[in-house]
């Protein structure tokens, strides 16, 4: 990646390094194709498509996952390999993994791509639907990104005792805004 970077900036005339990373999308272009290489065609054909699917939670844990790619997926298994791979990475001290962000964009891009916008709007209802009145967090976001935002506001409303006693209020506002 940072080869990739560094040739980009090599053929500009002006090169100016921030506005290149700024304009870097891993969604399209010469950085998609690259992570289509090292991400996607070196993985095993079944960790690709688990992380693919995965790529729709914003923090991945073995329940949420388990959800999006089914009980006989061997999820630790996929996760720790990703983790293994330097795709994921786990945040200290829990069991929750995440993706860097123009990782996830990729996988997100690449899932679209494969599966198709309609799909993985219902898969984000899937995984909202599952946690619904039982992880306000996910059910709430996994309702945005289905297009589903009064169904989030609901999840919000449903569980303000716990907004206000974890102090979640930048959550609850990111997902009402």
């Amino acid at each position: 990646l940072l080869s990739l970077v560094r040739t980009r900036l090599e053929e500009e005339a002006d090169p100016d390094p921030r506005a290149l990373v700024a304009q870097l999308s891993a969604t399209e272009g010469e950085l998609y194709d690259f992570l289509a290489r090292e991400v996607l065609a070196e993985a095993p054909p079944q960790l690709a498509e688990f992380l693919s699917d995965i790529s729709i939670l914003d923090e991945v844990a073995i329940p949420a996952a388990t959800v999006v790619v089914g009980p006989d997926t061997d999820v630790a298994g996929h996760l720790r390999t990703g983790e293994t791979l330097g795709l994921l990475q786990r945040a200290a001290g829990t069991d929750r993994w995440h993706f860097a962000p123009l990782v996830r964009d990729f996988l997100y891009a690449h899932l679209e791509q494969v599966r198709g916008r309609r799909r993985v709007r219902e898969m984000h209802e899937a995984v909202a639907a599952h946690f619904d009145g039982d992880d306000w967090r996910i059910a709430a976001r996994q309702y945005i990104l289905a297009g589903r935002p009064a169904d989030a506001a609901r999840q919000v409303a449903e569980s303000l005792d716990d907004v206000l006693g974890t102090g979640a209020y930048r959550t609850a506002l990111d997902v009402l805004s």
